[in-house]
């Protein structure tokens, strides 16, 4: 119950989400979902065990907000990439990777809290940490 922001604001964008990339491109809506998701997480990274709810729903729905203006797009713009054929095909190495990044994902991110507590470091600060590490920007391309 307390996750519903960003899976309601994954419910609401979605559908326009794809409306969206149509209109203005697939790599616009892909950065700035990615940006807002980023964004979101790195907030995430600051609450704390004292932090009020009121001031936590909010970094969900950013994190959702981000998440459901990146997913579609993505695999919509695998699936233009390629001829009609093959469509289905892309579409599920879309979902394939998507899947795998995910896994990796919280594992890499556990291994962050692990490392900290490791270190003496409390779960709280592990996972803020974690998710800072979420939110960073990767490498410029």
């Amino acid at each position: 119950m307390q996750t519903l922001p960003a899976t309601l604001a994954m419910v609401v964008i979605s559908p326009f989400a794809g409306r969206f990339a149509a209109r203005y491109g697939f790599r616009i809506m892909v950065t700035i979902g990615l940006t807002l998701a980023g964004l979101g997480l790195l907030a995430l990274g600051f609450v704390h065990a004292d932090t009020g709810y009121a001031n936590v729903w909010w970094r969900l729905a950013v994190v959702g907000i981000g998440f459901a203006l990146t997913m579609s797009p993505l695999t919509g713009a695998a699936i233009q990439s390629v001829s009609p054929q093959e469509g289905g095909l892309a579409s599920g190495v879309s979902s394939t990777t998507r899947q795998i990044g995910a896994v990796l994902g919280v594992a890499v991110l556990g291994a962050v809290v692990r490392t900290r507590e490791s270190g003496g470091a409390s779960f709280e600060e592990g996972l803020n940490s974690a998710f800072v590490v979420a939110g960073e920007p990767g490498p410029a391309r």
